[in-house]
């Protein structure tokens, strides 16, 4: 292939181009951003109170009796290790914290 030789102005040209597509592709990304900052993600949501599903069945399932309360907050703490450094509340500061009965069997 023979190599071709550009004059100023067909580089320039050329330089332009490039030029209005990086703008261009600029425009749209903040467009993109601009849109995904004001769209809705519908799906998981954040749990309330900052609370797991797990954590959360707990607190708001109150047809369930306070001994299965206690054994589903039991086994979340277990799951993550708690109490530990990081998290320091136990099992019964959390029952207390959300008004789940603690019944004490003989």
């Amino acid at each position: 292939m023979a190599k071709r030789t550009l004059t100023d102005q067909q580089i320039k040209a050329i330089s332009a181009r490039f030029q209005a597509g990086k703008a261009a592709k600029k425009a749209r990304e903040a467009e993109l951003v601009e849109v995904l900052q004001e769209t809705v993600v519908i799906g998981e949501t954040p749990p309330p109170n900052g609370l797991e599903p797990d954590l959360l069945r707990a607190v708001e399932d109150t047809t369930a009796t306070p001994q299965m309360r206690a054994r589903w907050v039991r086994r979340a703490f277990g799951s993550r290790g708690w109490p530990n450094k990081e998290h320091s509340g136990t099992v019964k500061d959390f029952l207390v914290e959300h008004n789940i009965p603690i019944v004490n069997n003989p």
